[in-house]
């Protein structure tokens, strides 16, 4: 009769019947498939939450500080990074990253309104200066190549003959010496004033009208305390009273001013009280 087997030899036998097989994660056991992985849980994503308020550093608080942000991996991390380091960031301060869209700019307000002011002015007296050259120019030239002679410049039409005028444009007003000298000398401060208190930014013609009418103010005034108050006329259309270089820039310019405030395009500026 066959031994039967003690209770503690079927213990041994059943642990190793199961221990051979049970496969162990990532091993290949013989005779298998392909190695299997042991089944990872997804990690769950962690988000970020922005404080309700800015957070304080310590270290010089300056308008101009960057608030540094960091470019995270390929996905949402990153994103969610920079969100929360946005709104942590103070007012006044412009993260790295954006600071060539909303960085701050080169100059303030009150530095671009100064620079218009002076860009006015220049363009007017710039102006003025130049016609105040051409006119005193062409009266050297008349006084010099005129005297005791005239031309006959266009047959029929015009001619250039040397007049000494004692009175206004065109020859009005012969006694009017004193008044025409403190009318210019006003019209040299309105040249100063108009620039400055005027809105003349986008109108080109109205820097030349008032350019034309100070210069030739400027020239008439120049004859009036140099050459005895008498005013070098010398052109000559015959049907017309003679004129000059300088009157012509005083009737063009009062034309284009009052054009100019007939329509409204010359208004205050909005910062002069």
């Amino acid at each position: 009769m066959p031994d039967r087997p003690s209770p503690a030899s079927r213990t041994t036998a059943r642990s190793t019947l199961w221990a051979s097989t049970v496969r162990t994660p990532g091993r290949r056991s013989p005779g298998s498939g392909p190695p299997t992985r042991p089944p990872t849980s997804p990690e769950p994503a962690t988000t970020v939450t922005p404080t309700s308020g800015p957070t304080r550093r310590s270290g010089p608080s300056s308008a101009s500080r960057v608030c540094p942000t960091r470019t995270g991996a390929p996905g949402g991390g990153g994103r969610l990074r920079r969100e929360a380091r946005a709104a942590h960031c103070p007012a006044g301060r412009v993260p790295r990253d954006r600071r060539g869209e909303t960085g701050p700019t080169l100059t303030s307000e009150k530095e671009t309104r100064a620079l218009s002011k002076a860009g006015s002015l220049l363009a007017v007296w710039v102006t003025a200066l130049a016609w105040l050259a051409a006119d005193l120019v062409s009266k050297a030239w008349a006084l010099r190549a005129l005297a005791g002679t005239e031309r006959e410049v266009i047959p029929g039409l015009l001619w250039f003959d040397l007049v000494r005028n004692p009175g206004a444009a065109f020859g009005l007003l012969p006694s009017g010496r004193p008044l025409f000298i403190a009318l210019a000398v006003l019209l040299l401060g309105v040249g100063v004033w108009a620039p400055l208190a005027l809105d003349m930014r986008r109108l080109g013609l109205g820097h030349l009208g008032l350019g034309l009418l100070v210069g030739g103010g400027m020239g008439n005034l120049f004859d009036r305390v140099f050459r005895g108050g008498l005013v070098v006329d010398f052109i000559d259309f015959r049907f017309w009273p003679v004129f000059n270089v300088a009157d012509i820039g005083i009737v063009v310019g009062t034309v284009l001013i009052l054009v100019f405030l007939a329509c409204g395009l010359l208004r205050p500026r909005e910062d002069v009280a």
